[in-house]
């Protein structure tokens, strides 16, 4: 008689559906169809398959094995989690999403064990997390990395089921006003600031650099009409750009060229010289010392105080839409897909919207 082992069964795609393998008590082979591929991720289907392989276990009288009951959360992630993630982790992530989980998620559930914790545990983390007023964005980071903490320890058979997959975001979690400037503020704006801090923010408005890859831009980068971002600065750390699309060639308008130009005429002619170097002039300045010091105070004066580096990035995007320059163009100027530059960067005005809706009234009027 074949001995009952715990079984996590083997998921499959079988004529464009999730299908659990595994064996009877008999030792023949079963399946169960868990739905369509075209309806279910692989991380859902993984959980249907976990469910259904519970029952079939229990059915069969079959115990969970011991060593799923055995490894708080923080054990985990400090033993295999970041060990394995940190071989993939650019520089800057590493940083943010150490940080964040171990503020966040070690220091809320770590002493739990891992086959304990369910979705009501970590939901009620998030409601906790939201309701101290954690924004919408990070609760959705926190989710993100729950997520994947629970996937990895279920391929390494340390838990049955992935309580993350159904999370959500509680409404309370704050939404930040995502503001943008007008032409008339971007103007007066640059009235207020020194030469430097001029071309900074002219970089960032005219041109869509993040913060990182202006401060990490070195001569031998400044071409004639554009901008080679190959690296960015986080932190004080140099690294490669956030993605694929952000390595690319940044095209530079005429009067900000010269202003360069000018500008580079007053630092090291070295090529490896920072275009914005710190006071010793072997690093470069630092986003943040720059903001606080130079550009934050002088903006603030003038009721500007709401804006920072993302306010200028996101009124690039607007600004671009509503001069009528193609998305396709926007996006690949500032480095990312298509749908980031018109959902999450590109914000329309109300007299474009009503220009727009007395366009349709006008339409239906002349029929």
């Amino acid at each position: 008689m074949r001995k009952k082992r715990y079984q996590k069964g083997s998921l499959r795609v079988q004529r464009s559906s999730w299908v659990v393998q595994y064996r009877d008590t008999s030792g023949s082979h079963r399946q169960r169809t868990l739905g369509l591929t075209s309806e279910l991720t692989r991380t859902e289907a993984e959980t249907e398959r976990a469910n259904f392989m519970i029952r079939i276990n229990a059915e069969n009288g079959i115990a969970k094995p011991r060593r799923l009951s055995r490894v708080t959360l923080g054990e985990f992630v400090h033993s295999k989690y970041f060990p394995f993630k940190e071989g993939r982790w650019k520089d800057s992530t590493k940083l943010t999403t150490k940080d964040r989980i171990e503020h966040h998620i070690v220091d809320g559930v770590g002493d739990q064990l891992l086959a304990d914790i369910d979705r009501e545990i970590l939901q009620e983390l998030i409601n906790r997390k939201a309701a101290d007023g954690l924004s919408k964005s990070m609760a959705d980071h926190l989710r993100f990395d729950l997520g994947g903490i629970f996937k990895m320890a279920m391929g390494d058979g340390l838990v049955d089921r992935n309580p993350a997959v159904s999370l959500y975001t509680p409404r309370q979690a704050e939404r930040a006003e995502r503001r943008v400037m007008t032409l008339g503020q971007v103007l007066t704006a640059l009235s207020v600031l020194t030469q430097r801090e001029r071309i900074i923010l002219k970089l960032a408005v005219l041109t869509s650099l993040r913060p990182g890859e202006i401060f990490a831009l070195q001569r031998k980068h400044v071409k004639y009409d554009h901008l080679n971002i190959a690296q960015r600065v986080y932190q004080g750390l140099i690294d490669t750009p956030k993605s694929t699309r952000s390595t690319r060639k940044a095209a530079v308008p005429t009067a900000l060229r010269a202003e360069l130009r000018q500008w580079l005429s007053l630092i090291d002619p070295n090529p490896e010289a920072w275009v914005f170097p710190s006071e010793q002039g072997s690093t470069p300045l630092r986003p943040e010392n720059v903001w606080r010091r130079c550009i934050g105070p002088r903006l603030e004066e003038i009721g500007l105080g709401w804006v920072n580096f993302q306010v200028l990035r996101r009124t690039h995007e607007t600004l671009s839409h509503a001069e009528g320059i193609d998305p396709k163009i926007r996006a690949d100027q500032a480095g990312h897909n298509l749908g980031v530059a018109i959902n999450e960067y590109t914000a329309t005005s109300l007299d474009q919207r009503l220009a727009a809706t007395q366009t349709l009234e006008d339409a239906l009027l002349l029929q």
